[in-house]
């Protein structure tokens, strides 16, 4: 017997709104068990829909649910690491954001992404043979909460030196608040804000445009202000590559500027957009999204003269 669409639909509806529930401490239950029976059920579903549904003719459908199937796939497997270049490493299914790590005078992780990352991150390093304490350096392209709620445990349990741009270090030390934004979204991410608490942390290292971090030949702190007012891009000359923080989104493979509402200031996005355009590299390495591999910056280039259009 097959169970409806709407069926399915209305279960994964009634988790999530038992999830955010439990997130917001109205009942008293683990918000990560509800997390675990969602991605169960979401993976039956797909299964379901795959084997059995009725629209085989519908090659959209049947597309659609490999790819549900496929990423919760990938959240339950978790602690997988893909080796993007020599030395640099992508923490596979990472939490909120992407998580690089980069093998050379010890280990130096980009970005710590949201609450529950630490593990992922861990079991990654294990994988490559370090441990916690060989992380030296975390570096936080930017101050959004995406980028920095595990910053605070990261920072407990490693004793890493933190560096951040100037500009956003105010953020991270507690001194300014996290921007939010507003409408909808808005109130649904205050929410959200109740279980991903963020503890303010002391920048040891506040880097400013131009400086260079002794890794990859000299990573260079590239200010890209816009997405926020201390967005960095890290640049390796050397290697060729740049990880780009938020300023350039990848949506199923092609780039696009950052996401309007997610962006302090739109004018100077597009502007840090042109000055990645002025780099030579061939691999860029996002925020959000898969990394671009090959040519990467003749498609910056592309994407800038779309935008003056």
């Amino acid at each position: 017997m097959r169970l409806r669409f709407s069926v399915w639909v209305a279960v994964l509806g009634f988790l999530l709104l038992v999830m955010l529930a439990a997130v917001l401490r109205l009942l008293p239950i683990n918000p990560w068990d509800v997390f675990w029976l969602f991605v169960t059920v979401a993976c039956a579903w797909a299964i379901v829909r795959i084997f059995y549904s009725e629209k085989k003719d519908n090659i959209q459908y049947d597309i659609i649910y490999r790819h549900v199937l496929v990423k919760c796939a990938r959240i339950m497997v978790g602690h997988k690491m893909v080796e993007l270049v020599p030395g640099v490493h992508l923490v596979d299914g990472s939490i909120g954001c992407n998580t690089y790590l980069i093998v050379d005078d010890g280990v130096t992780l980009v970005d710590t992404g949201l609450k529950g990352n630490v593990k992922q991150i861990y079991g990654c390093l294990r994988k490559l043979g370090y441990g916690p304490k060989d992380i030296k350096r975390i570096i936080i392209t930017h101050a959004h909460i995406d980028h920095i709620n595990c910053l605070s445990s990261l920072k407990a349990e490693t004793g890493a030196l933190i560096m951040a741009s100037d500009q956003d270090s105010e953020v991270i030390e507690g001194m300014r608040p996290i921007r939010g934004i507003g409408g909808f979204f808005g109130a649904f991410f205050r929410l959200l804000r109740l279980y991903y608490r963020y503890k303010p942390v002391r920048v040891d290292v506040r880097l400013k445009d131009g400086d260079k971090i002794d890794v990859l030949g000299g990573l260079e702190a590239v200010l890209l202000s816009g997405h926020s007012a201390g967005n960095l891009g890290l640049y390796s000359r050397e290697r060729k590559l740049i990880f780009s923080s938020d300023t350039i989104r990848v949506l199923n493979g092609k780039i696009a500027a950052p996401h309007p509402k997610f962006t302090e200031n739109g004018e100077k996005a597009i502007e840090a957009i042109e000055r990645m355009a002025g780099l030579d590299f061939n691999v860029m390495l996002p925020g959000h999204g898969k990394p671009v591999i090959g040519n990467a910056s003749d498609k910056v280039k592309e994407l800038c003269h779309e935008l003056k259009r």
